[in-house]
């Protein structure tokens, strides 16, 4: 047997529809008549949350340029530091000439000069591209 249907004026109230009044609205005339205002507040309110936004997302952007600007400088500084590399080689030279019957550790200082120059090579590449892609990013913060 099918089961009796739902006691639907129960199912709103426990949903927090309000029920029918005697009008045949589900709010008052009062409530009505006040339309407009609340309309009005809600867009006053709507524009003051856009102002909001604005501001928060120019002190976003101030705060992302100002984090760029210091990683920007961090790189720069990285980038003109004094390279190890010429100081390996001034080693390798140094011991070529004052001490040529070391072959062994001549040919080790080449090896770790050789080492270092590749390193070298590879870590400035990176640091260039890191540069480039850090620019490109500060340039369309700046948008």
């Amino acid at each position: 047997p099918p089961a009796d249907p739902p006691n639907v004026i129960e199912l709103m109230e426990a949903a927090n529809i309000p029920a029918p009044t005697s009008t045949g609205l589900p709010h008052t005339l009062e409530w009505y008549r006040g339309a407009k205002d609340r309309k009005i507040a809600r867009e006053k309110e709507s524009q003051g949350l856009l102002v909001r936004k604005n501001e928060l997302r120019k002190q976003w952007n101030a705060l992302v340029l100002s984090n760029l600007e210091v990683v920007g400088d961090k790189l720069d500084s990285v980038a003109t530091e004094a390279q190890p590399v010429g100081d390996l080689a001034l080693l390798l030279a140094r011991t070529a000439h004052e001490r040529p019957q070391h072959q062994k550790r001549i040919a080790e200082l080449q090896d770790r000069l050789s080492a270092a120059v590749k390193a070298k090579e590879s870590l400035n590449s990176e640091l260039s591209f890191a540069q480039t892609q850090l620019s490109d990013v500060e340039s369309l913060a700046r948008e």
